[in-house]
């Protein structure tokens, strides 16, 4: 397999890895979401202006990075998928996701939402913009 095949290969992997789980033969409404800390939302959300998104697509955004980097923590994904292999473990503990996609509706739902500043888990759940505790 070429350099090239390799990273057509992960990239298809990787964008595999945001699509939201098959349930039969439709995809499951309402059922995909993104585990992060009240802090965390809180800072993803303060810095929506940051983030380079046009209509129709999504930022990668790196949440540990969030409240330290310019540009809120934005991440290439292309960048990400060439210059480390993916992490295809599976992890029983339920942590915060260590990266988010976010589109332009899913930060305009944000700013809708009260987003407690605290530590909690909170699970978004872009499609049906809402927030659930964990």
């Amino acid at each position: 397999m070429g350099p090239l095949m390799f990273h057509r290969v992960s990239l298809i992997l990787l964008a595999g890895a945001f699509v939201p789980a098959l349930n039969g033969s439709a995809l499951a409404e309402d059922d995909s979401f993104f585990l992060m800390t009240g802090e965390s939302l809180a800072c993803v959300t303060s810095h929506r202006a940051d983030y380079d998104i046009e209509d129709g697509n999504v930022a990668f955004i790196a949440v540990s990075e969030c409240a330290g980097a310019s540009g809120g923590g934005q991440v290439s994904i292309l960048d990400q998928v060439l210059n480390s292999a993916p992490d295809v473990s599976v992890d029983e503990t339920q942590g915060p996701d260590p990266v988010v996609a976010l589109s332009k509706e899913d930060f305009e739902c944000l700013t809708t939402l009260e987003i407690p500043e605290n530590s909690d888990l909170y699970a978004f759940y872009p499609e049906g913009c809402r927030l659930e505790q964990r």
